[in-house]
């Protein structure tokens, strides 16, 4: 009688060597479900606290904001006061607390930066009307004055002059001064000189004359004494309508050097 064992033997090898390549190829399929569809780990997030900008210039600020950390975005705008490049504000505050993951989810931060003080060049003004054109200078952030002179050949309110003159430029908060044409229709008074005189007695002089003192100027001088003036406009022995302005500068006296 013949002997089964050796077909048994190699049957079960076979099975142990099917059993093993069922194994792998589950667990190959494990892993790459794995990868595919589970959710991968996110990035650790850092918790970062914003510095302070304000202030600053936007190339030092920059050196404070290390790349990746933030996603910033810039707004330009006059500033009278600030020189340009400095930044006016920031959002987030200084201060605050925020967390980010560099690279891959940056925070937000907006940064206002200022461009200077704003410029505006001056038209040709000449024969416009001065009260509306005082208007719209005023609205550029410009300081006007008004001065009238006797022109019986043109109609009230023309401007006939204009200090300083056509294509200049002008940042906020200077000074324009606009002479407009007047007639005889209205009393006149002679422009008295005031040049040398301290201002409370200037401007006494110049009010009993019926004409209206503006906000003086100061500038150094080596030759007037403090206090006193330097220069008037109109000039003395001007003719002006009555309740015309009239404009001082003022002496500080002379300027020491350091």
């Amino acid at each position: 009688m013949k002997s089964n064992r050796p077909y048994g033997h190699t049957l079960r090898r076979r099975l142990l060597i099917t059993l093993f390549v069922l194994l792998s190829i589950g667990a190959l399929t494990c892993t790459y479900l794995t990868a595919t569809y589970l959710p991968q780990k996110a990035p650790d997030s850092l918790e970062i606290t914003l510095p302070s900008l304000v202030g600053q210039d936007l190339n030092d600020s920059q050196a404070l904001l290390p790349d990746g950390y933030y996603d910033i975005v810039y707004e330009y705008r006059p500033d009278a006061k600030a020189s340009p490049g400095t930044v006016l504000s920031q959002s987030p505050a200084a201060g605050s607390l925020r967390r980010t993951v560099p690279g891959r989810s940056p925070c937000p931060l907006r940064l206002v930066v200022s461009t200077g003080p704003k410029t505006y060049t001056l038209p040709a003004l000449i024969g416009e009307n001065a009260k509306q054109t005082a208007v719209q200078l005023r609205g550029q952030g410009l300081v006007v004055r008004i001065r009238r002179v006797i022109r019986n050949d043109l109609s009230p309110g023309q401007i006939v002059a204009m200090d300083p003159p056509e294509g200049t430029t002008l940042q906020q908060g200077q000074v324009v001064t606009l002479t407009e044409s007047g007639v005889l229709t209205a009393k006149t008074v002679r422009v008295p000189d005031v040049v040398g005189t301290e201002l409370a007695l200037a401007n006494n002089t110049l009010v009993l004359r019926g004409l209206r003192p503006d906000e003086p100027e100061y500038a150094y001088s080596d030759d007037i004494p403090p206090g006193c003036v330097i220069s008037q406009r109109p000039l003395s022995g001007t003719m002006v309508v009555t309740g015309s302005s009239a404009h001082l500068v003022i002496s500080q006296g002379c300027e020491w050097e350091e």
